[in-house]
């Protein structure tokens, strides 16, 4: 049936990720991804400063709540009844959340720069509340709609559930902690706030969604054979009991006591873990035999992803046995390159993979015409670099000057502002065969059937 003669409740399943997805192409390419370039390209020339750790902070945000979160939401929305076999629940909320999550976000890009201004500070404690709106309305749907599923154990199912609600978790602490901020007359979270909030949103929201989706589908594209539930719900019980271990560690740092330093270490030692153990159930290194041979350059992205997933994994060990041992902190520096290397290296990868691999509106483009083998390669050897690129300015740095740290953050944003562009553009593309979803009413306001 054509786009424009479907039923309304049958365009809105399969086109509920439309505005979340352009939502964070938005977020990404205007901020996001530019303050990524910019920031530490100033910072260069003029050494940080308390705007270098504003814009940081607010970088670290448009990325991780905006750009991933939007596509999270957005593709999780389409992904979550098609993985667990269960319709949606709620669905009168989904437009609700749309429009919260996206005021929030675009209020904390207008005030955190000018947070000291006037209104501009309660402007930044009401964006995180209307994220948190948002939010609570994203893990309400998804957690009912995967209960079932649950019960039964499936793993992909929990990986939904445990991941939207850390991220309800996530945004419940950012909003309490930006009002206390603004009432502070504070433009910035301090940093043992944003650490807590970084460590939960990359190891608690994002990679869940990841493998959520990776060990339902990246076995099939493989040929490989997934080792069973009781193994993947091993490695998911390492993944939240050393979540919960080192986000405890943080709460306490936040409370003004010192950090137990043995907890924050064996619970980075079981993240970890369950790092390694979680690409290593897909298959990653097969050829993608089962994929369609117009689709399967895209695998190299995935690939790649779960490559670099493996050594995020392996340097958690690494850095945090290091420090159990020496009776030590675990040191920043290499912890923000971990980070860095999921966001870009796992993510972000994953989703440019997937996208193009799931959303219909690339199957509709494949059908048309076939894409161009060189752009799967292309994506993976870019965002790879950028990748590498990011990670070495933290990982090498004392052995670094601080201007040749920020040039190399610099280049690798430049790298993925690059990839992402060229990944908006052959969306917007494929969005011509589509004509009628560009109407987001259809979407996101119109009257759906009762759940």
């Amino acid at each position: 049936m054509a786009p424009g003669n479907q039923r309304p409740e049958r365009l809105f399943v399969e086109r509920v990720h439309l505005p979340f997805v352009i939502a964070g192409f938005a977020i990404a390419l205007i901020g996001g991804f530019t303050l990524a370039i910019l920031v530490p390209i100033v910072a260069a020339y003029r050494g940080p400063n308390l705007s270098f750790v504003e814009h940081s902070q607010l970088h670290g945000h448009l990325q991780t709540v905006g750009f991933v979160g939007f596509f999270i939401v957005g593709v999780g929305y389409r992904l979550v009844p098609r993985f667990t076999g269960h319709q949606l629940t709620f669905q009168r909320v989904i437009a609700p959340s749309f429009y919260l999550l996206s005021a929030g976000i675009l209020l904390r890009f207008i005030s955190q720069p000018i947070s000291d201004l006037g209104p501009f500070g309660a402007i930044m404690a009401l964006s995180g509340w209307l994220e948190l709106a948002g939010i609570a309305c994203f893990a309400l749907v998804v957690t009912t709609t995967v209960r079932t599923a649950v019960r039964r154990g499936d793993p992909t199912a929990l990986l939904f559930a445990t991941g939207a609600i850390w991220f309800l978790v996530q945004a419940a602490l950012n909003a309490a902690w930006l009002t206390e901020a603004w009432r502070n007359e504070a433009t910035v979270l301090a940093g043992d706030r944003t650490s807590v909030l970084a460590l939960i949103l990359f190891f608690g929201v994002h990679l869940s969604f990841i493998f959520a989706v990776a060990l339902r589908s990246f076995p099939v594209f493989f040929n490989a054979t997934r080792p069973g539930w009781g193994a993947e719900h091993a490695a998911l019980a390492l993944a939240q009991i050393g979540l919960i271990a080192a986000l405890v560690a943080g709460l306490i740092d936040v409370a003004g006591d010192p950090r137990p330093r043995v907890l924050e270490a064996t619970g980075l030692i079981l993240l970890g873990a369950a790092f390694v153990a979680f690409p290593a159930f897909t298959g990653w290194w097969r050829a993608p035999v089962k994929l369609r041979p117009g689709s399967q350059p895209f695998a190299l992205t995935l690939q790649a992803a779960m490559a670099w997933c493996t050594l995020a994994g392996l340097l958690l060990i690494g850095y945090s046995l290091d420090a159990l041992f020496t009776s030590s902190a675990v040191a920043t520096a290499p912890i923000d390159a971990v980070r860095h290397i999921v966001g870009l290296g796992v993510v972000t990868m994953t989703i440019v993979g997937m996208a193009q691999l799931i959303l219909p509106e690339f199957a509709g483009e494949r059908l048309r015409r076939p894409p161009a083998p060189w752009r799967g390669a292309a994506f993976a050897v870019a965002l790879t670099a950028a990748t590498a690129l990011r990670a070495a300015a933290r990982l090498f740095d004392g052995q670094l000057t601080s201007e040749v740290s920020y040039w190399l953050m610099g280049i690798a944003g430049i790298i993925a502002f690059a990839a992402i562009v060229m990944l908006a553009f052959f969306f917007f593309r494929a969005l011509r065969g589509f004509p009628d979803i560009i109407q987001f009413a259809a979407i996101t306001t119109r009257r759906l059937p009762p759940s």
